[in-house]
């Protein structure tokens, strides 16, 4: 006897999801290239505990996420999907990017409105600058007027009244030199305030329109194309700590009634479902590796077959599903054992996310002759023996 079930071509274990975090027109990065210098300033501002002050770096990731036109490192996702390419991605490496509109928008005014800010207050500290210059000037000689005063005032040929217009006339100077002073520390406010705000929209965008590798690995599949428009959920990509495109171990789920029925060491056999058909040219065979006594929800399964429309199909399939293993078999060359003689042509119709219906052997069913004997000797019956033939005896 046989129980039916589905399996997914990804491997079995490690894989990772990535999905979007906002919604806009998706860009894929070429993982065969290297990014671009202000990529890695993006991501340093991610791990950066407080704003840097300096604002070099900040600009230069700003000027970019605004300048879409940059974008020149862009893969094909069919080239991505073949299971007979294998991309290694580094920590860090900048998978997609979303450029949604309304963020992008944020970060476009809040440099302007810096820039503006800046350049409008590096003029006025210059004027105010030089005011402060004029004003000690002043202050200095009025300073060393009044000391002169004291000296014709112990003479008494100052009068003290002319004494204190004078030091009126010091402390007017030292307040206009303190006002002008407050107008340069708000000045470097309002700039800061701006530069606050142009961090807060670059980050927010890196955040969630920016997807890095968090380590290195493969990126296995990609979900979308470049120019797309996600929606915010979308799932935009799998990666995998393994380079293994041809995987050993699939995923496999059933419903829980006939996962009951199946045991690790039993065989299997694999079969393509290609659009609504099932492709008799691509069968696989293997072994039950393991599997699970206990249901499996929708998260689980995202996390086990990698994609969220993978796992909401297989839940809406079956009832209460359940997920095992499959280890699929190899000849001596590596490659997969398959019901077609040549075993290359596998690779022309199968990708990551594929998936097979599997039938899975779980009895045999023995002819009634050979059943019989042991029915009959579990439930103690025995045959009536033939009577014994009477022959006439010779008179």
């Amino acid at each position: 006897m046989q129980t039916r079930g589905t399996a997914i071509f990804v491997p079995a274990t490690g894989l990772s999801a990535i999905y979007a975090e906002t919604s806009g027109t998706l860009i894929l990065y070429d993982p065969r290239k290297s990014a671009p210098s202000w990529v890695p300033l993006a991501r340093s501002l991610l791990r950066s505990s407080q704003l840097d002050r300096s604002d070099h770096n900040l600009l230069i990731v700003a000027q970019n996420l605004t300048n879409t036109r940059s974008d020149t490192l862009l893969t094909d996702p069919a080239l991505i999907n073949s299971v007979t390419n294998t991309f290694a991605i580094p920590q860090g490496y900048l998978i997609a990017r979303i450029i949604d509109p309304v963020l992008l928008a944020k970060v476009k005014q809040s440099l302007e409105d810096y820039q503006v800010t800046k350049n409008n207050n590096l003029l006025k500290v210059k004027i105010l600058n030089n005011q402060i210059q004029t004003y000690s000037s002043e202050l200095s000689a009025q300073s060393n007027y009044l000391a002169g005063m004291l000296t014709l005032r112990s003479r008494q040929f100052v009068s003290e009244s002319t004494i204190l217009q004078q030091q009126a006339t010091i402390a007017n100077l030292k307040n206009q030199i303190n006002t002008v002073r407050a107008q340069l520390l708000q000045n470097a406010s309002d700039t800061d305030q701006k530069l606050t705000t142009l961090y807060s929209s670059v980050v927010e965008y890196v955040a969630k329109g920016m997807y890095f590798a968090e380590t290195d690995g493969w990126l296995n599949t990609v979900l979308s194309q470049t120019y797309n428009y996600i929606p915010s959920g979308s799932q935009i990509a799998i990666t995998s700590p393994f380079g293994l495109r041809n995987p050993d171990t699939i995923p496999v789920v059933f419903s829980n009634k006939d996962a009951a029925t199946v045991r690790a060491g039993q065989k299997a056999s694999l079969q393509l479902v290609t659009l609504d058909t099932i492709s008799d040219n691509t069968r696989l065979v293997g072994k039950v590796s393991m599997m699970n006594t206990f249901p499996s929800d929708s998260d689980s399964l995202k996390a086990i077959v990698g994609s969220k429309p993978m796992a909401d199909l297989l839940t809406s399939q079956y009832v209460s599903p359940t997920a095992g293993m499959i280890k699929l078999d190899r000849d001596r060359d590596g490659n997969y054992v398959t019901t077609i003689p040549d075993k290359t042509r596998l690779f022309k119709f199968v990708q990551p996310q594929d998936s097979f219906q599997v039938l899975v052997t779980t009895s045999y069913v023995r002819p009634i002759e050979l059943v019989l004997p042991t029915l009959q000797r579990v439930l103690g019956l025995r045959p009536i023996p033939p009577k014994p033939e009477i022959t006439p005896q010779p008179k």
